[in-house]
C-alpha cells in the first residue's frame, strides 16, 4: 500500500497517554494547592530591622490590629498633627485604621524613599474573601504612604497621605 503510513498505534497506547496527562496534572495542583496555603499561612514578612522605616510602619500596623494603641501612638512624631494626645489619636483616622475585619488579608509594606532624616514607605493593603462564595465582595485593594522622620536617631511617622476605609 503505497502512500500509508503503518498503523502502530494501539487502543491501549492511547491509555497510557491520557494517563500520563492526569498523573502529571495531579502532580501540578497537588503542587500548587501546597504552594498557596504555604503563602497563605504568612500575613507578610516583618522587615530584618524592626527599626528600619519600614520595620517602624510595620509594627505601627500591627499594634493597630492587637488594639494596643498606646504603642501604636507612640510610633508617631510629636509635631505630627494627630499625636495632640493618646484620647486624640484614639478617636482620630489612624486610631480607627488597619482594623482586623473578617475578610482575608494581605499586607505589604515597602520602602519609596530613604534619605537621612526622612523616608517613604508603601503599604498595599489587599482584602479578599477565600474560597469565592457566591456572595462574597470582591477582592479590593488600597494604598498608603507614610511619610517618618528621623528624631533622636529614632524614625516616627509624622503624615499619612491616604487613610484606608474599614473595609477596602
Amino acid at each position: 500500500m503505497t502512500g500509508r503510513l503503518e498503523e502502530t498505534s494501539t487502543f491501549a497506547s492511547g491509555y497510557w497517554f491520557i494517563g500520563g496527562v492526569v498523573v502529571v496534572t495531579v502532580i501540578l495542583v497537588g503542587l500548587n494547592t501546597v504552594l498557596a496555603a504555604a503563602a497563605a499561612a504568612k500575613l507578610g514578612r516583618a522587615p530584618g530591622d524592626p527599626d528600619s522605616p519600614e520595620g517602624v510602619v510595620y509594627r505601627w500596623l500591627a499594634y493597630q490590629r492587637d488594639g494596643d494603641l498606646e504603642a501604636a501612638y507612640g510610633l508617631w512624631d510629636e509635631s505630627a498633627e494627630l499625636a495632640a494626645s493618646l484620647e486624640a489619636y484614639a478617636a482620630s483616622t489612624a486610631g480607627l485604621s488597619f482594623v482586623p475585619s473578617e475578610q482575608e488579608e494581605r499586607l505589604l509594606v515597602e520602602p519609596l524613599a530613604v534619605e537621612p532624616s526622612s523616608a517613604r514607605v508603601k503599604v498595599l493593603w489587599s482584602r479578599y474573601t477565600p474560597h469565592f462564595p457566591l456572595a462574597a465582595p470582591l477582592p479590593k485593594h488600597q494604598t498608603t504612604i507614610f511619610t517618618l522622620t528621623r528624631v533622636d536617631d529614632a524614625w516616627r511617622i509624622s503624615s499619612v497621605d491616604r487613610w484606608p476605609t474599614a473595609a477596602p
